[in-house]
Formats: structure tokens, C-alpha cells, sequence
């Protein structure tokens, strides 16, 4: 009974978190790190906010909703986003979008320009070093 107890606090710390990004983004608020893992998590039949209401029961080795491997993006190792998998939270390689909207949707270190993903031009001569979004055209 303990463990529901637990898992069920997990889970909704989980889809409060994701309510709470939401509303930023909605906002235009975001905390990103810039330097955060690029691409987007797969869907899964039941969207992507875990609840229980939401878990399969047939899920592999029964684990239902139980299964969390990771709480965040850090937790994942490479190119891997956490990601609510329909059966708990996984590290997953993650989705790219096309046409693209922004530089997050491109993977490795494409630049989103004018909805493709392509690679950025290369610094004009003495400004090699110095900091900024790369360039498209």
C-alpha cells in the first residue's frame, strides 16, 4: 500500500510539472537550457502526461505505470529524452518534427531555417569565436 502511496506522488509531481511547463510555453515563458537535448518525445496512445488513469494494465512484465527509469532529460544517457512511455517514464531517442518551427526540432547541430532543418553557415572571417545563434542565408 506504501509503494502506491509513493509511486502515486511520483506521477503526480510528474504531470504537475508538465502542466506548469505547459503554461509557460502557452506563455511564451520558458526556462530552457540552451544547451538541453534537442527533438521532441514520441506520442504514445494515452498523450503524454502520466497519470494513472491513463496506464495500460497490459504493460511488459506488468509493470504498469510503476516503471520510472528517469525524472528528466539528465537522467538519459546520449541523444535519450525521458519520455512517458504509456507505462511509466523511459529513456527514449527522441522524435525530430518537419517541417521545423525552431532549432530545438532539428537534430545535432541543425539550425531551423525557414521551416528546414540545414546546416549553419560557417563564421564571416574575424568573427570566429564569438557568441551567437549560428545563421541561416
Amino acid at each position: 500500500m506504501m509503494l502506491r502511496v509513493v509511486i502515486f506522488s511520483a506521477l503526480l509531481c510528474l504531470a504537475l510539472a508538465n502542466e506548469s511547463k505547459a503554461e509557460k510555453e502557452d506563455s511564451g515563458e520558458t526556462n530552457e537550457n540552451p544547451r538541453g537535448k534537442r527533438g521532441h518525445c514520441p506520442i504514445v496512445p494515452s498523450g503524454n502526461n502520466v497519470t494513472l488513469a491513463a496506464c495500460a494494465t497490459t504493460c511488459p512484465g506488468g509493470s504498469n505505470c510503476s516503471n520510472i527509469e528517469c525524472s528528466s532529460d539528465t537522467n538519459c544517457t546520449g541523444i535519450e529524452k525521458c519520455c512517458n512511455t504509456g507505462c511509466g517514464m523511459k529513456c527514449v531517442n527522441p522524435q525530430y518534427k518537419s517541417p521545423c518551427v525552431e532549432d530545438i526540432d532539428c537534430a545535432g547541430i541543425l539550425i531551423c531555417c525557414k521551416g528546414h532543418c540545414v546546416l549553419p553557415k560557417p563564421p564571416k572571417k574575424g568573427l570566429i569565436g564569438k557568441l551567437g545563434k549560428p545563421k541561416c542565408d
